[in-house]
């Protein structure tokens, strides 16, 4: 299930960035760190939805606590 968020996650972001380039087109300079940042932004959702990746130190925690209590 998990995959299927990540699959969603990398189509939208697509469509987002591909939505941007009539008006700001990629290969201008001062438009890259745009691209880049929405990218990065995209990039944290997906690894998010794979559980490699969190938000805040206390959702890792308590993962890693399932983890010791299940013995994963």
């Amino acid at each position: 299930m998990n995959v299927l968020y990540a699959l969603r996650g990398v189509f939208f972001i697509s469509i987002f960035l591909y939505s941007a380039t009539p008006l700001a087109p990629p290969n201008n300079g001062h438009i890259i760190p745009w691209y880049l940042a929405g990218l990065g932004i995209g990039l944290f959702g997906i690894l998010q939805s794979l559980k490699v990746a969190y938000a805040s130190e206390a959702e890792f925690a308590s993962h890693c606590m399932i983890i010791a209590l299940h013995g994963l």
